[in-house]
């Protein structure tokens, strides 16, 4: 959610990874 900037594909995959990892590691963290 840094980067609105949904021109690139590269970006767009770069913020649903870093989503994604955000998620797992709360999960993770049980929050």
């Amino acid at each position: 959610k840094l980067i609105q900037n949904g021109s690139s594909p590269l970006i767009k995959a770069y913020i649903i990874l870093t989503e994604g990892a955000e998620a797992i590691l709360r999960g993770r963290t049980g929050r």
